[in-house]
């Protein structure tokens, strides 16, 4: 069990973390702040419950059949990505997300929770295991690959759903 000691540890650091985002907006709105300081409030907060599951399920799942060491690793690398989500945000001061600013933080996040179920694939599906080296360079291999994806691939999605989404097109209810 030693072997996800640090991934309970980081599992404890990021509920602490998300507990003390918690009030960030609802203090914000009653200490009468301006919108974009509720905004990164609200939006600090509720990031890091959005992508809990996902954080967590892939945290967890790469550690318990792969490789507790390296899910502690990649969580606390996560761990930073939530805090400079919060840092980089307050630092442009915009109402909304500081893009592009904010995707320093937010894709190698993604990607770290994406190398994590990919590892935890490779090895129960093909019997591979990635070693430390592969690990770090997986990481960030698998961030710029979700970043090129949302930034190159989607868009193109969208306008091929377009017109599905149009006036004309949508049945009325």
């Amino acid at each position: 069990m030693a072997d996800l000691d640090g991934v309970a540890l980081v599992t404890a650091a990021y509920v602490v973390w998300v507990y003390l985002l918690m009030p960030l907006g609802p203090i914000g709105k009653m200490t009468e702040q301006v919108k974009g300081q509720q905004n990164w409030g609200d939006r600090s907060f509720m990031n890091s419950i959005e992508q809990a599951p996902l954080f967590l399920a892939s945290l967890w799942t790469h550690a318990y059949f792969v490789s507790g060491s390296a899910a502690t690793n990649l969580g606390i690398a996560y761990l930073v990505c939530r805090v400079g989500y919060v840092v980089i945000w307050a630092m442009k001061g915009t109402e909304g997300f500081p893009m592009p600013a904010g995707f320093i933080f937010t894709f190698p996040a993604y990607g770290f929770n994406i190398y994590m179920m990919i590892g935890t694939i490779t090895k129960l599906g093909f019997g591979m295991i990635a070693t430390p080296m592969i690990d770090a360079v997986g990481a960030i291999l698998c961030s710029a690959l979700f970043f090129m994806y949302a930034v190159k691939v989607t868009p193109v999605i969208h306008q091929a759903v377009k017109p599905m989404f149009t006036a004309s097109s949508s049945p009325q209810l």
